[in-house]
This record gives C-alpha cells, sequence and structure tokens, in this order.
C-alpha cells in the first residue's frame, strides 16, 4: 500500500492558559476570533466578557454541546472556561459513594471522544485552568522542588500536553503576563512549552519566554 503524504499544516492552535485567579486567561482566550465560551453554572467566570456564551453542567451536556457546535459556522474559537474544575464537578456528582476512580472513568468515557471531536473542527480550541502547586523530587538531588502544573485530571493532563500547541502559565504582577516556555531551577519548576513555530518562539525569547497576555492571541495565530 502506498504511503498517504501529507503536507499541509494545520492552521488553527490549540491552546492551555492556567494559572492564578484573575491572572488573565478568560481574557486573553476571549481575545482570539470569534469566541464562544462554555461554562458551568457554579464558577461562571466568563459572565463579564459581551459574548456568545453556553453553561454546561454534566459531562452529557458538553456532548451535546460539541454536536450543536459542529453545525455552527459563525464561531472560529472554542473556549473551555475552568475546564479543570468542571471535570471535577462532574466526577463528583457522578461519585456519589462510590470509588471515586470509577466516577472519573465514567466521566472520561463521555468527554474524551468529544475533545477529539473538538481537535478536529477546523477553529482554534483554548482551554483555560487553574494551577497546581506540588513538590517533585529532583533528578540525582536529594531533594524536592514546588513544581507548577495544570490543575487537569492526571490522564486529562497527559492528554493536553501532548495535543496542544502552547502550554502557557499566565500572572499578573501589575501587568498580565505569560510564560510559554518550561522554566526550571533547583528551587521550582513550572510546566508550559511550545511549538506554534519559529517566529513566535523568537518574538517570546526577547523575553526568556515571557509574553503580554495582551498581544498573546494576536502572535499565536501569525
Amino acid at each position: 500500500m502506498a504511503l498517504k503524504i501529507e503536507t499541509t499544516v494545520r492552521q488553527y492552535r490549540r491552546v492551555y492558559l492556567y494559572g492564578a485567579t484573575k491572572s488573565g486567561k478568560t481574557t486573553t482566550a476571549a481575545a482570539f476570533p470569534k469566541p464562544i465560551i462554555a461554562q458551568d453554572s457554579e464558577m461562571r467566570g466568563a459572565d463579564f466578557l459581551p459574548m456568545a456564551r453556553v453553561t454546561i453542567d454534566t459531562a452529557q451536556s458538553f456532548t451535546q454541546f460539541v454536536s450543536d457546535l459542529a453545525a455552527e459556522k459563525e464561531y472560529q474559537t472554542v473556549v473551555l472556561d475552568d475546564f479543570g474544575n468542571m471535570i471535577r464537578r462532574w466526577v463528583a456528582a457522578n461519585q456519589g459513594k462510590g470509588d471515586p476512580r470509577a466516577a472519573y472513568k465514567a466521566v472520561y468515557a463521555v468527554i474524551m471522544p468529544q475533545i477529539a471531536k473538538l481537535l478536529a473542527q477546523p477553529r482554534h480550541l483554548v482551554i483555560t485552568g487553574h494551577v497546581n502547586r506540588e513538590m517533585e523530587m529532583q533528578p540525582n538531588a536529594a531533594k524536592e522542588r514546588p513544581w507548577i502544573h495544570p490543575n487537569l485530571p492526571d490522564a486529562l493532563e497527559t492528554y493536553v500536553l501532548g495535543m496542544f500547541d502552547l502550554i502557557c502559565y499566565t500572572y499578573n504582577n501589575g501587568h498580565a503576563n505569560g510564560l510559554c516556555f518550561e522554566s526550571a531551577t533547583d528551587q521550582r519548576r513550572i510546566v508550559a512549552g511550545s511549538r506554534v513555530g519559529l517566529a513566535f518562539t523568537q518574538f517570546a525569547a526577547k523575553n526568556n519566554g515571557i509574553v503580554s497576555l495582551d498581544t498573546l492571541a494576536q502572535e499565536v495565530i501569525k
């Protein structure tokens, strides 16, 4: 059988923004072209934005959202706002007094195929979430350091880190910025990474991987 050679480049970006509350995640996500924002009924962190929003309460309603979205041509960007906490609430609703692993498995069985469908759609996908801070052992060293990474459940974090073009840690020190390159020292490690392209790499490298969130969307989709 002859090889099926592909040379086209995917034009739509996959971006994960994670960081503290009010660090600029949702505002930055909303700066992508023609967004529609999915949020749950508890956090509603996108209510301050005057743009298209939908409320998703369950993993099943997430499935319906993805299905309905497939027929929509207007929106060029899908934003899943505070997605990690959204999933944890779905798991808690399914768990009851049973084994939490079974509840996670049931929720994953519903949402993972839907995420794959979103990734296949011709539009940008931006996920926002909060941050986990844990301790990790350093290789060849008898000490630990803080490990700062997305607050996604483990299996989904592995999937996102492998499939997304940009993982950006956001912070606000008077101006909203994002760290888009992995940063590791003896004191701490911050998970980040980019394969958006050479132009973005050179742009971010001018300031040690730090990008103003005011300009992130336009730089990522160039």
